[in-house]
């Protein structure tokens, strides 16, 4: 089977798209062509792939990268057996042309709510925009074949579609660190906006400062506002930019603790972070808000702390008893991977990603 996938507005190592997806296909011997934004984000091309270098759709400056783009999967429409799209706006794209693979959006997140809440977008256009985005999910419903990040996204459409999980790999014989292994640290991966608790991960870093705990943030910097509070961050906050997956989950694995301070906005509510799914898969307690299915995971599990929304001195203190307590994060890590490994592995689910493709494929 010959894949074609495309996206102008997420990075090209993006891991639902990179590490999990074209992983899979490749694992499973199929061949990938990729569009990507690889110069605009200082990315080189994976020799294992069909690369495609494109625009980055950035901000209000969109149009050229998705016509750019969209003049690709034409091109290599009529050459594959799939062409698998991860951006709304290339999914309105590929409603206009005839396509005789099989036309594919794999919806990544509430679009409507999402694209609503971008910091660059004036206040006043949000009611048009998030109605506009409901119109373009509701045409891409009609023409193009769906599949859903997110069970809860399944309401925003009229037709059932099938649901892949944004799971981690699990590696099942991967030895446990020993807590002398552990950095004096808490890690975040993942887009650092304010929406994503950058302000209340700066004032844990200055809590935390005289305990002699770090904070490290991996991640692109998504919103000015962001960025100018991290100019002014405490010397124990660490930001390290955007780190290849695997590097990435290292520093997350030999951390005290991996961070989700999501803040309380529809855009999260529905969802699950997949950080949090990531950082237990590693062995690493989570501390995180009380988004609902977040919140039921690590309860569940008991595998770290749930604190209130905006509550960086609750965040500090769930920090502060996880580094003070080895017997207790030993317990959280062992429970939390466990429980990863057995019901969210996408070692596991990746072969019903990879079977489906198929089966459009051949129909």
């Amino acid at each position: 089977m010959r894949v074609a996938i495309a996206t102008c507005v997420h990075h090209p190592l993006d891991a639902r798209i990179y590490a999990r997806q074209i992983e899979a296909l490749l694992g499973a011997g199929h061949d990938v062509a990729y569009a990507a934004p690889f110069t605009a984000t200082g990315t080189p091309a994976d020799e294992r792939l069909e690369c495609h270098d494109v625009p980055r759709a950035v901000g209000l400056r969109r149009r050229h990268a998705v016509a750019m783009t969209t003049a690709w999967m034409r091109a290599v429409s009529t050459d594959v057996d799939v062409l698998l799209v991860h951006d709304i706006e290339l999914a309105r794209a590929l409603c206009k042309f005839p396509v005789s693979a099989a036309a594919v959006w794999d919806v990544h997140e509430n679009n409507p709510e999402a694209i609503a809440s971008r910091p660059y977008l004036p206040r006043m256009l949000r009611p048009f925009v998030r109605s506009l985005a409901r119109r373009w999910e509701q045409r891409a419903e009609d023409s193009l074949r769906l599949i859903l990040a997110e069970t809860s996204y399944l309401a925003r459409f009229t037709q059932p579609h099938p649901v892949v999980l944004n799971l981690p790999w699990v590696v099942a014989d991967q030895e446990p660190l020993t807590s002398g292994d552990h950095a004096r640290e808490v890690v975040y991966v993942g887009s650092i906006t304010q929406a994503r608790g950058v302000r209340e991960m700066i004032d844990l870093a200055s809590l935390l400062e005289p305990d002699g705990i770090g904070v490290t943030l991996i991640g692109p910097v998504d919103d000015e506002c962001a960025r100018t509070l991290l100019a002014s961050s405490p010397a124990n906050l660490t930001w390290l930019g955007r780190l290849p997956n695997a590097e990435a989950l290292n520093h997350v694995r030999s951390s005290l603790a991996g961070l989700s301070l999501l803040h309380d906005l529809p855009n999260f509510a529905g969802s699950m972070p997949t950080k949090v799914l990531e950082y237990l898969a590693q062995g690493t307690p989570v501390v995180t808000t009380p988004l609902p299915l977040a919140a039921e995971v690590v309860s569940s599990m008991d595998a770290g702390v749930v604190v209130p929304f905006a509550d960086a001195r609750a965040a500090a203190d769930a920090v502060r008893a996880i580094a003070s307590n080895p017997a207790m994060r030993s317990g959280m890590s062992e429970r939390g991977r466990s429980g990863v490994l057995k019901n969210y592995n996408w070692a596991t689910a990746s072969g019903d990603f990879v079977r489906l493709l198929e089966d459009w494929a051949a129909h």
